[in-house]
């Protein structure tokens, strides 16, 4: 494998990883950050 297709592999590897991690940490925070909104108003 040359080096750009492994590099594109790599980067749409890390991509995924980091997208799927912030997705989960925003479905875990959701009702927080809803509650803190409500609190500010």
């Amino acid at each position: 494998m040359n080096l750009s297709a492994r590099m594109i592999v790599v980067l749409t590897a890390v991509g995924l990883i980091s997208g799927s991690f912030l997705s989960v940490v925003g479905l875990l925070t959701k009702e927080r950050i809803a509650m803190n909104q409500q609190l500010e108003i």
